[in-house]
């Protein structure tokens, strides 16, 4: 039983780390896009936060923060700016005036690290199972 969890984790990990790669490459392709949404979002004056800020011009690894929040604009989830405020309507009406065909790589990419990341750390959880609980 531990060793079939085990094998499964490290099946798991290798996926999400293929993943990671294929996530990488993906960002090389669609990178003039990102920085493109990204400096029409602020020549527009509407309001980021300031880590997504920091993290729009650390590349590759600051983009998932990025793309979170404008899929977040996307898919219309309420951004708190404080315990009452809220962001108002004009950045999603930005976000909702581009083509689907300039905006679909937005939930592509952020997607793609959701099952990167979960497969890494569910299969490293699947990997340490055995030796955690005394599995053999």
């Amino acid at each position: 039983m531990g060793d079939i969890l085990r094998y499964t984790g490290v099946f798991m990990t290798y996926s999400g780390l293929l993943c990671f790669f294929i996530s990488l490459i993906y960002f090389a392709i669609i990178k003039k896009r990102y920085n493109n949404l990204i400096s029409q979002y602020k020549s527009h004056g509407f309001f980021m936060k300031q880590f997504d800020i920091l993290a729009s011009s650390s590349g590759f690894f600051g983009s998932v923060s990025v793309t979170y929040f404008f899929w977040q604009l996307l898919t219309h989830k309420r951004i708190r700016l404080s315990r009452t405020e809220f962001l108002g309507d004009e950045p999603y009406n930005f976000i909702a005036s581009f083509q689907k065909k300039d905006t679909q790589w937005i939930k592509r990419y952020f997607y793609l690290f959701i099952i990167w990341f979960g497969l890494v750390f569910l299969g490293g959880i699947l990997i340490y199972l055995p030796d955690w609980f005394q599995l053999r």
